[in-house]
């Protein structure tokens, strides 16, 4: 990361010269992270000595330091922030503490949940003290019961996945600090997929002990309304049998979570779930629709659940790693969460499942007959699923 900072030291330091052209900070400057410091300065002195200075060097340091950045093998990201406004005391004081400051977002629950794991996965790799300054913005009852602080991890505990951080970080199309990081699969947060596991199932535990121990029912959730139909392609709905070739014969009840809307059957979405109740019933499942539960009341509900199914979600996915049961997440190369790109150790109870579904934006505009006939399809085989089968 490199940082620009306004109001903390003078713009102009002449690096040739070595002399400052005024006592006063009063101007911008510039601040580089130690990963980006220790590239320069280690891993590409030879290079920048040879190509950055000699041959173009200048007395305008603030050029010079910008091919030296241009030249580094790491991912850069640039951040401004002016002192007096964004820039916070506590954040100040991380930055010189050499602590991974964090803000929360304001990102829904699932969306703050990813965010906030990854930016733990990055402090982990870059041994620094990760400390949040500020609280959850939604969500709370669940993202405060996180570790709001945490302390540096020693590289001796990181060797083993330190190497695919430093891939992520030489990565163009890596996701270490973007706003949607469970939509990449390269993104920190799949290298510490365990500790997201066993930290969130604490959270689980402190406000819901033993909660739904029993195993003679299932938990589906859905996300489906208005908004997902206007606006969004990574959201959608899953075939029946996504559900329905995966649950033990032993288990005859299923509940099935989403907002009211998503159960209206004057909409889209409605006939949809309706038409899965009808499909699952016809098996011989009893199927019952919930939506009187708030946010956190639903999240734990999803954590807790003997056994889950995720369609395309933050929110649960994000309980699908507080549940210590059996999960089935569904993910492809368009939805909302993507399965990880390496080869990693995620936690055993949770199963990524590569499947078709029809997205949220595309669902509007097919007729109820094609919708309840690729429903109720063995594969994708028309032109409106993603992926389509071969």
């Amino acid at each position: 990361m490199m940082t620009s900072f306004s109001g903390l030291l003078k713009h102009g330091a002449s690096l040739k010269t070595g002399t400052l052209r005024s006592p006063y900070f009063d101007g911008r400057c510039y601040a580089l992270s130690q990963a980006l410091a220790s590239d320069i300065v280690d891993g590409n002195l030879q290079n920048l000595s040879r190509a950055a200075y000699e041959a173009d060097g200048s007395s305008s340091e603030d050029v010079d330091m910008g091919k030296w950045v241009n030249l580094s093998s790491l991912n850069v990201d640039l951040e401004r922030v002016h002192l007096s406004t964004d820039l916070t005391a506590r954040v100040l004081e991380a930055f010189l503490k050499n602590e991974a400051a964090y803000e929360w977002p304001d990102l829904a629950l699932g969306n703050s949940y990813f965010y906030y794991w990854n930016a733990r996965a990055v402090a982990t790799f870059k041994h620094l003290v990760f400390a949040a300054v500020n609280s959850p913005l939604h969500g709370s009852e669940i993202l405060k019961r996180l570790p709001q602080h945490a302390p540096q991890v020693p590289p001796s505990e990181t060797s083993h996945m330190q190497s695919l951080f430093l891939k992520l970080e030489r990565d163009a199309e890596a996701c270490l600090t973007c706003r949607a990081p469970a939509e990449s699969p390269r993104s920190p947060w799949q290298l510490i997929m365990r500790t997201m596991s066993s930290e969130t199932q604490a959270v689980v535990k402190t406000v819901h002990p033993g909660r739904n121990s029993r195993n003679s029912f299932a938990v589906v959730h859905v996300r489906c309304d208005p908004n997902i139909l206007k606006r969004h392609a990574d959201y959608g709905l899953l075939r029946h049998r996504f559900v329905a070739d995966r649950l033990p014969a032993n288990v005859q009840n299923l509940v099935v979570v989403g907002e009211s809307i998503s159960f209206d059957v004057k909409n889209i979405c409605g006939k949809c779930i309706k038409d899965f109740q009808e499909y699952m019933e016809q098996r011989n499942v009893s199927v019952e629709l919930r939506s009187n539960g708030t946010q956190e009341e639903d999240w734990h509900f999803l954590a807790s659940a003997p056994l889950l199914f995720c369609a395309p979600s933050t929110f649960c996915a994000s309980a699908a790693f507080g549940n210590p049961n059996q999960v089935f997440l569904a993910v492809n190369d368009n939805t909302s969460v993507r399965q990880p790109l390496f080869s990693v150790p995620s936690p055993r109870n949770l199963q990524w499942v590569q499947t078709d579904f029809l997205p949220g934006q595309w669902l509007k505009h097919q007729s109820w007959e094609d919708t309840r006939d690729y429903l109720r399809a063995s594969s994708c085989a028309v032109s409106f699923c993603v992926p389509r089968a071969n």
